[in-house]
């Protein structure tokens, strides 16, 4: 699991990949995250997840925006900004070629003084 500091923008990416392993552009693309605090498998949410967004196009990843880099890559950030000592759960889901639903988990470290 990465670890950022508080304010940070973070990276979220996933290669949506065939049954043979080569990347592919699924249908649709949609990422949506949250607050909680991970301990081992099970994640327990502190609060409502965010809107899902959707990739509609973007090839420039930003906040609030859903971007492809190349086929089967794609990108998006989220402002940490007011998290402190907590994780933030992403959750990747993806319909038709290359279906698929996959969650990253990052944890934002609070400043120590």
């Amino acid at each position: 699991m990465n670890i950022y500091p508080e304010g940070s923008l973070v990276q979220f990416q996933n290669i949506f990949r065939d049954d043979n392993g080569y990347p592919v552009d699924p249908e649709v693309v949609t990422f949506a995250w949250g607050l909680g605090t991970l301990t081992g498998d099970t994640w327990t949410p502190s609060g409502p997840p965010s809107a899902p967004i959707t990739y509609s196009g973007a090839t420039t990843p930003a906040v609030g925006t859903l971007a492809r880099v190349t086929r089967g890559h794609y990108l998006t950030w989220v402002d940490a900004t007011g998290v402190a000592d907590e994780n933030i759960a992403g959750k990747w889901v993806s319909t038709g070629t290359g279906q698929a639903e996959k969650w990253d988990y990052v944890y934002i470290e609070g400043a120590p003084f």
